[in-house]
């Protein structure tokens, strides 16, 4: 019987703790934390024999046979490294730590005590991705040319600043879900991970949202992570003979096969137990059992790579100044109207429209007119809700606010020098543009959303060049 310590009491270790109970072979001990009162509700819950108010003191418990690290992830490496070194097997929630280096040095210890070190990445040992894994290397697909992965989740903003999750060190979607979303290409392409493309949101160093497009030796892919939207948590495997869908991507029962000419069948493969969290622990314990110190379905390379891939795409985050400023400030300035009628609102959207085209993603598109809130001209593909056009509003709050475009707002608020503050409900993230006459009157605004935010603020300016006959830069930049 494996007697389990957690260090930490949130939402992940009362989800490990439930998967717990359904092992045979696994017992939960003891949990620790800060807050006494809160370990005391977690033991009601998952009762365990002893509760600590103090990490350090637990891992001294000699009858503490291995450890889950579920503590916030910039504690990762230190409880990792002290657990390791009181000799105790440690099973750490992703991301291993918070970079590279950090990685290299939790491994390094788990090595020289000889204790067996994994980092909690479930996606890679659920039974429906291994069964998939050994059908894609078996040929079942041809050779595999691409991935989409994606993993999104609204974050409540009124939690924004206020949890490591909104912190730029120890936050931001693609520390949190973006190991996920990076494993798929790691375990199926070889050769190093190079950054083609980047789009998304970046205010003061926290990644919201992010559009990656990445390339390696033998492939290429997209990796999509957020925190300010939800998203379908999906991944998609494109081969020379085929596709594979697979939905819940970090956490799967099924995949759809769809090969070449032929019908899409789906393979449905239960988790173990019925438990998304048993598989990882399952595999775990059977290391424990077999006296090995690296997993293989986790290897330490493989968690030093993730991360090193994570830190490749931070250093592409683009870093603002005050001439970005003047510079959306000349487009908006050189893209003004004689004067704007309803129907050049109808030559404008039909324009974006067309232009959309271009960017293989579907796009809700709204022409508002000031002066009254009218709506001169409105257009959603079939691909879109509702819920573009109510982000679309968000954008155009912003935009009357500062008096910009909403991509003007997504760059002051990252300079820091500027001291702007945005207002509640609104989005400063690029889509929405202000209609001007020559004379300075705000006529309109354009508003695209759907693509990816700085796309939307391109889609909009090469519309606006088009018709208007004029040529303005448009940012290599990521604009929001």
């Amino acid at each position: 019987m494996i007697r389990w310590g957690i260090l930490g009491a949130g939402r992940i270790a009362d989800r490990f703790a439930a998967a717990l109970e359904l092992e045979d072979n696994c017992t939960l001990y003891a949990i620790s934390g800060r807050n006494e009162e809160k370990l005391n509700a977690f033991k009601e819950k998952h009762p365990c024999e002893k509760i600590y108010l103090s990490h350090g003191e637990m891992l001294k418990d000699p009858d503490i046979d291995a450890v889950y690290v579920a503590v916030p992830h910039h504690m990762h490496k230190e409880w990792s490294i002290k657990a390791l070194n009181a000799k105790k097997p440690v099973l750490c929630e992703k991301p291993a730590a918070l970079n590279e280096q950090e990685v290299i040095e939790i491994t390094a210890c788990a090595k020289a005590n000889h204790v067996l070190f994994m980092e909690a990445l479930k996606s890679r040992t659920e039974p429906a991705y291994i069964q998939l894994k050994k059908e894609l290397k078996e040929g079942l697909i041809g050779e595999i040319t691409h991935t989409k992965t994606q993993f999104c989740y609204a974050f409540p903003r009124e939690y924004f600043g206020k949890t490591y999750l909104t912190q730029p060190e120890a936050g931001g979607g693609l520390l949190d879900v973006g190991v996920y979303c990076l494993s798929w290409p790691d375990d199926l392409f070889t050769g190093d991970m190079k950054v083609d493309k980047i789009c998304g949101n970046v205010y003061n160093g926290l990644d919201t949202y992010l559009d990656v497009h990445l390339r390696y030796e033998n492939g290429t892919a997209e990796i999509i992570t957020g925190l300010d939207r939800p998203l379908p948590t999906d991944g998609w495997i494109e081969g020379t003979k085929g596709s594979v869908y697979m939905k819940n991507m970090h956490r799967p029962e099924s995949y759809t096969v769809t090969l070449n000419g032929q019908e899409p069948y789906i393979v449905t493969v239960p988790y173990r137990n019925g438990n998304d969290f048993c598989s990882e622990i399952h595999h775990f314990v059977s290391l424990l059992e077999e006296r090995k110190t690296e997993s293989d379905l986790v290897p330490f390379e493989a968690s030093i790579r993730l991360a090193r891939q994570a830190d490749t795409i931070r250093k592409t985050f683009t870093e603002y100044s005050m001439e970005d400023l003047r510079m959306l400030e000349m487009q908006e300035k050189i893209l003004q109207y004689p004067s704007f009628e309803n129907e050049d609102a109808l030559i404008l959207g039909n324009r974006i429209a067309e232009l959309d085209k271009e960017y293989g993603m579907g796009v809700a598109i709204r022409i508002v007119r000031e002066e009254d809130n009218l709506i001169l001209f409105q257009y959603v593909t079939k691909d879109k809700r509702q819920k573009n056009f109510e982000y679309a509003e968000m954008k155009r709050k912003a935009s009357l606010a500062c008096g910009h475009s909403s991509a003007w707002a997504n760059i002051v608020m990252q300079v820091k020098e500027s001291g702007y503050v945005n207002p509640e409900g609104a989005l400063p993230a690029g889509g929405a543009f202000p209609i001007r006459t020559k004379d300075g009157t705000l006529q309109a605004t354009v508003l695209v959303s759907g693509l990816h935010e700085g796309k939307d603020h391109e889609l909009i300016l090469r519309a606006l060049c088009e018709i208007l006959e004029e040529d303005v830069p448009v940012p290599v930049k990521v604009i929001g």
